[in-house]
């Protein structure tokens, strides 16, 4: 294969998707005990701005550390980015359900 071809290739395979990047938040004496937000950045790169954050909180630390190692830092398809914000709406529906 030629390099442009290669080229071509590569382009194709990245040309549409999405890229998290999670980012918790912390204060002292905070409840709950995870507070996040996960930026949600468009591929390609249309902007050095996330173009969606999706916010939430929790006190089951355990369920958020997997969550966030599967998710963090990847490329996804449009499909598993709504299950990541369906994950999300959970975390902060069971806290408030059980915080009000």
């Amino acid at each position: 294969m030629r390099k442009s071809e290669l080229l071509a290739i590569k382009v194709r395979k990245y040309k549409k998707g999405y890229w998290l990047s999670f980012v918790e938040e912390y204060w002292p004496g905070q409840r709950p005990k995870v507070m996040c937000r996960i930026e949600v950045y468009e591929k390609p790169e249309k902007s050095p701005y996330a173009t969606e954050e999706i916010h939430f909180c929790t006190d089951r630390e355990d369920d958020y550390r997997s969550f966030r190692e599967k998710w963090d830092w990847k490329t996804i398809t449009k499909r598993q980015l709504e299950n990541v914000r369906r994950k999300a709406g959970a975390f902060e529906r069971e806290w408030l359900n059980n915080n009000t």
